[in-house]
């Protein structure tokens, strides 16, 4: 199967706006970002992101262009926190706090809604 062009992009953007939750997360609590912390929650966010967001078609470009795909990145985020939020818990050795979940689904959905609908508004406007 041929990758195209565009699909690198929609991944790279994925990948850009999960990084951006998760250092938003740590400079928000004073966390140094040389420190490398930042990664047990990257990583694991990008783990859950990966399982769940192909499973919601928000891979297909069929659906790229379409309004309400925010809605698709909305649900793919609020099931990939709570794995990913459980993968950093077994990785830091750490309680899993219920309220980081919920901040973290939180964020990340309303994050991934939002590029994904900016993305198909653009890809919209393109078309036309």
């Amino acid at each position: 199967m041929r990758v195209s062009r565009l699909t690198g992009w929609v991944v790279a953007g994925d990948v850009v706006f999960l990084l951006g939750v998760t250092l938003a997360g740590e400079l928000t609590h004073g966390l140094s970002l040389l420190s490398g912390r930042w990664l047990s929650t990257f990583i694991p966010l990008l783990v859950g992101w990966a399982l769940t967001a192909p499973a919601l078609e928000l891979y297909q470009p069929s659906r790229w262009s379409r309004a309400g795909i925010g809605g698709r990145a909305l649900w793919a985020a609020l099931l990939a926190t709570p794995m990913a939020a459980w993968l950093r818990g077994l990785w830091l050795q750490a309680p899993i706090l219920p309220f980081f979940v919920l901040v973290l689904s939180a964020i990340t959905g309303l994050t991934m809604a939002v590029w994904r609908e900016g993305l198909a508004l653009v890809l919209r406007l393109r078309k036309a």
